[in-house]
Order: C-alpha cells, then structure tokens, then sequence
C-alpha cells in the first residue's frame, strides 16, 4: 500500500471506527487502493477527499463515496481558462516564467514589426534622423537590439 493509500484509508477509518461491522465490511482498502489507481490525479488530492468523507455522512456509508468526494473537490477546484488567465500567481508561476513561451511572444512581435516595415523615428540635438532598417539574424541580436534602444 502506498503512502497515499495508507494516508487516505488511515483517515476515513479513525471516522468510519464508529460505523457498525457490516458497513466496514465494505473493505476500504480494496476500494482505495482500486480508486487511486483508477484516477490518477486523485492522489493530488487526498486530503481534499478525505475532509470530503469526514464531513459528509452519506460519503461515509456509500459504495461510491470516494469517486462522489473526488468530483466534488475537482468541481470545487475547477478554474476555467478565463479564470487563469486572470490569475496573477498562475501566470507568474506558468506562463511569464516559461522561455518558450517567452521566445514565442518576441518572435511574434518582431515578426510583426518586420512585416509593417515602418522606420523608427529617432531625435538628436542636432538634427531629426530616420534608423536605417535592421536585419537580425537571431532572437538574441534582435533582444540586444531592442535593449539597446531602451537605455537611457
């Protein structure tokens, strides 16, 4: 039996210790063991599913208590996609700390800036210029190039 197996059936039997013998009978640890491996995820949420059994009598003595107190706690944790991306931590923590995804967005938005092929006005004492059009050969020369023009 696994850690989580054992963390789970420990649980849901210092609660169910005050059912009568034909309801512990149901052999929670077959059904734990059978549970956790027929939902993946579940031993993410462990603990989540065991507050959902302590706290809710009908989980406790229903053969399906377990799968009821899974889908309740992933209804409970669901985030939709409009959520996240709202979510300040998440995209920290996911998106803005991710390279490719960093990579990707400079790609686009230098691709898009080719594309319009409008020359950078640029300002000196003396006189007004135009930036001559520059060709990168990589991310990194167009990042440096970019940097560059934004020191002060």
């Amino acid at each position: 039996m696994s850690d989580v197996e054992k963390k789970l059936q420990e649980s849901v039997s210092k609660d169910t210790s005050k059912l009568d013998t034909q309801s512990k009978d149901f052999a929670w640890d077959n059904n734990i063991s059978e549970f956790l491996q027929s939902h993946k995820y579940a031993k993410n949420f462990v603990e989540d599913i065991t507050n959902e059994i302590i706290n809710n009598s009908d989980l406790k003595n229903d053969s399906m208590g377990l799968e009821k107190a899974y889908y309740k706690v992933l209804e409970n944790k669901y985030a939709s996609a409009e959520d996240l991306a709202k979510n300040g931590e998440f995209l920290e923590k996911y998106i803005y700390s991710n390279k490719d995804i960093k990579d990707k967005i400079i790609t686009e938005y230098i691709s898009s800036l080719k594309s319009k092929q409008n020359p950078i006005k640029v300002s000196s004492i003396t006189s007004p210029g135009v930036a001559t059009k520059t060709e990168f050969t990589s991310l990194d020369d167009a990042r440096g190039y970019l940097e560059n023009m934004f020191r002060f």
